[in-house]
């Protein structure tokens, strides 16, 4: 009589396997990863590419005029995000999805900030206190000017806050340059942190006054982050594609003027925040 014996697996054989699955998932997981974030970085681009339409929108409907820092008095809605917010298909494009940061109770986060260095008074007290936004023949590099940009840790409260940044804060995208060059985020119970990331070697970490949480960061996607230009058009740009400016005189410097964006061409004075 003929006898048939149950055919099974050896250890290892199945050690085999193992190993071949993951080598396989080690291969592969990265590259979903990298797809997946790939896709929230083109999503990212398409909301700022609306929030630069709405500026642009709005500077049509008001003499290629853009819109002021904040108004003061009551906040709410009367900032640039707020002014804009009509023009754009949901407040949503104010969030990037690779934005993980949460919000407080009542109120929203936002992932983009808007320059208070471009050319109208090169003051970030006029900026943050009604005084008129630019007009767009002012810029006379607009393909060079960042418009938008963006951040980490900023807040709004509905309907849309002012969206502007503490007054005096040492929060430049560059680790460089003085007050009036910073790029200024929405008002908020968290300090604004740059999803730009941090340039080494120019202060400790890379943070104006050289105490940033982001230090070692460089960038929301892919060692990059989305910028908006002052013509209309937005762009992926490695963080060292951006030019760092003017150095800070001491590392606990926060304020200053004269120092201003690539449309402002301050004489004397380089271009703070622009691509190189």
């Amino acid at each position: 009589m003929q006898s048939f014996r149950k055919s099974a697996f050896t250890l290892i054989e199945l050690l085999v396997v193992i190993a071949i699955i993951a080598i396989l998932a080690a291969i592969l997981f990265p590259v979903f990863s990298r797809a997946r974030e790939n896709a929230r970085r083109t999503s990212c681009l398409s909301n700022l590419k609306q929030v630069s339409l709405g500026f642009m929108q709005y500077a049509q409907d008001y003499d290629e005029q853009l819109p002021k820092g904040k108004v003061s008095g009551d906040y709410r809605g009367r900032g640039w995000a707020g002014v804009i917010a009509p023009y754009v298909k949901s407040i949503e494009v104010f969030r990037c999805p690779s934005d993980s940061s949460s919000a407080a109770t009542g109120v929203a986060r936002l992932s983009y900030a808007y320059n208070s260095a471009i050319p109208y008074s090169l003051s970030l007290t006029s900026f943050l206190n009604n005084w008129p936004g630019p007009m767009i023949a002012a810029f006379t590099t607009p393909t060079k000017t960042i418009l938008a940009f963006e951040i980490r840790e900023s807040t709004f409260n509905p309907p849309i806050d002012a969206d502007y940044a503490n007054v005096g804060g040492g929060y430049s995208p560059a680790g460089t340059g003085k007050g009036s060059n910073n790029l200024q985020p929405g008002s908020g119970t968290s300090s604004p942190y740059y999803a730009t990331g941090y340039f080494p070697g120019v202060t400790p970490d890379g943070r104006f006054d050289g105490t940033s949480p982001e230090s070692g960061k460089f960038g929301r996607h892919f060692e990059g982050s989305n910028y908006a230009f002052a013509d209309g058009h937005v762009k992926w740009l490695k963080t060292d594609g951006i030019s760092t400016g003017l150095a800070a005189q001491t590392p606990t410097t926060v304020a200053g003027v004269n120092y201003g964006a690539a449309g402002t061409e301050v004489p004397g004075y380089s271009a703070t925040f622009s691509p190189r």
